[in-house]
């Protein structure tokens, strides 16, 4: 059916696309060949996947080699962040270890005791690093507080 309004065609294509989409979701279908049923946990089969994966690995490997951003820097940046702010406060409710989210948070912490014994470990090599170039530690706490403030 050919359509003058343009945005009246746009419209429709968009409400086909969730109908489809609502009944291949609800047979329990993959959203994008709608035969078989998706992976666990996901939406399309592995077939499907696949294919998606890719066609992004050839558009990024295509915007590498024209040295062009995958997306907009400012727009990636700012998705980055709110989804990790997301997925902190995801894992903090659930008691799980908010840097590896997979073991659980000890007492009255946000991570488990693996990863906060490689935190300590990398501040022992930095202070060391510091003490063998003859930086004072408060310079060295005053310099890491300033690089995580900006």
């Amino acid at each position: 059916m050919a359509y003058r309004d343009l945005e009246k065609r746009r419209s429709n294509d968009l409400a086909r696309f969730h109908r489809r989409n609502a009944a291949r979701r609800a047979a329990g279908l993959c959203l994008k060949c709608g035969k078989t049923e998706p992976a666990p946990e996901r939406t399309l089969c592995e077939p499907c996947a696949e294919k998606r994966r890719a066609a992004d690995r050839a558009r990024s490997a295509r915007l590498r080699a024209e040295r062009k951003p995958k997306r907009k820097p400012a727009q990636a940046k700012q998705y980055e962040r709110e989804r990790s702010r997301r997925l902190h406060f995801e894992r903090k409710a659930a008691g799980i270890c908010t840097r590896c989210g997979k073991a659980p948070a000890r007492p009255e912490r946000t991570t488990c005791e693996p990863c906060a014994e490689q935190h300590r470990a990398r501040d022992r090599a930095r202070h060391a690093r510091a003490k063998a170039e003859g930086i004072p530690p408060t310079v060295l706490c005053e310099s890491v507080w300033r690089m995580a403030v900006s």
